[in-house]
């Protein structure tokens, strides 16, 4: 689950709802910051620890990221089918 963290979905119930489903059932969750720092979003108090000690990344690094995860995918793909 890739969740946009900006200003205004901070203050969400409902951004925060889906957030904890998603870790709830297991489902890997991928944080990208837009108009809030690193730093901004792990000071934050009501921010889950589990969400703090994710590789936090700023919206403008988001394609260098999925082209790492399409590189994982890849050797991923090689290694099942030998």
């Amino acid at each position: 689950m890739v969740v946009l963290i900006t200003p205004w979905s901070l203050e969400s119930i409902y951004v925060w709802m889906e957030i904890g489903i998603a870790w709830y059932k297991g489902i890997r969750i991928v944080v990208l910051l837009l108009g809030v720092s690193a730093i901004e979003f792990q000071q934050k108090a009501k921010v889950p620890v589990i969400l703090k000690r994710k590789s936090l990344l700023r919206l403008n690094d988001a394609q260098r990221y999925f082209k790492q995860l399409r590189s994982r995918i890849a050797k991923l793909s090689e290694v099942q089918n030998g």
